[in-house]
């Protein structure tokens, strides 16, 4: 059930962040309406096809949290699918034309009621966006050797507790990370646990290459880096001065197709005094 609402949530975030039409999301296809025409996004190698059951789930995930602009959506065309197949039951269908019409019915009814009491007040929604492991190395270990490259690199002390542990992180369909800092911006955050200062610099490596979206986004800095397999990504999250650096908020866009692997490795203050310096100029 959870990676069925996963791959629902996923879905619709797809539909949102780049603006796909549901009808083609239900043909295999990613396009979006650009005028008066549909504007492919992508065009995938494979197109798999959705079914009226498929998309029933995918609108009931969206009507029992309440969702009802995606609900409708996702019914509307679970309806058209059914009918277009007789309405011909399988005994592994969750639902039914009778079922998707009273979900739709009641999705259109709460969702003017809920347009006009919001007055198109925005909802932040609560999505499963990836799943992490922390890996520490041994001495010779593949970790390990990674953790030396990365010194050698960056010129900075990587062992714990002076680096983290590298942190695996999967991005499966329409996996996305927010907007935030790698860098702890308040005196209360855990990145402070390790009695180590915060963190100073970022590496971040692409494991896997994806076939469409994932990429890097720095949003002040207005730059976004694409997912290239091996490729690796460095960055300082704080001046010299130890204030944050806010061109470094950045955010990973949502994954089109494909499986996104990455590894963060995240460098604190304390055991780089003499390898990163403070300026004779404070403000820097």
């Amino acid at each position: 059930l959870e990676d069925l609402q996963g791959a629902a949530k996923g879905l619709m975030r797809l539909q949102d962040v780049y603006c796909l039409q549901v009808s083609s999301l239900v043909r295999g296809q990613f396009q979006r309406v650009a005028g008066s025409q549909s504007v492919d996004v992508h065009l995938p190698a494979v197109s798999v096809q959705l079914s009226g059951d498929d998309c029933f789930l995918v609108g009931k995930v969206a009507y029992d949290q309440e969702d009802y602009y995606h609900s409708v959506h996702w019914l509307e065309e679970s309806v058209r699918l059914f009918r277009r197949s007789g309405s011909k039951w399988s005994p592994e269908n969750e639902g039914t034309l009778h079922d998707a019409l009273d979900h739709l019915a009641f999705s259109h009814f709460k969702l003017r009621r809920s347009v006009v009491a919001t007055r198109d007040k925005q909802v932040t929604a609560e999505y499963r966006i990836s799943k992490s492991a922390w890996l520490k190395g041994s001495a010779q270990s593949a970790v390990s050797r990674l953790d030396q490259r990365i010194s050698m690199l960056t010129g900075l002390n990587v062992q714990h507790p002076h680096g983290e542990y590298l942190q695996v992180v999967n991005y499966g369909i329409g996996g996305h990370y927010e907007p935030h800092f790698d860098h702890a911006t308040s005196p209360s955050s855990p990145v402070f646990k390790l009695k180590t200062g915060n963190r100073v610099a970022t590496v971040m490596i692409y494991l896997s290459s994806v076939e469409a979206g994932g990429s890097t986004a720095f949003i002040y800095a207005n730059f976004s880096v694409p997912v290239m397999k091996n490729a690796a990504i460095f960055w300082w999250n704080l001046h010299r001065n130890g204030r944050g650096d806010p061109d470094t908020l950045h955010a990973g866009c949502p994954v089109l197709i494909g499986d996104k692997w990455v590894a963060n490795k995240w460098i604190h203050e304390y055991g780089q005094e003499f390898l990163r310096r403070c300026s004779l100029n404070p403000e820097e």
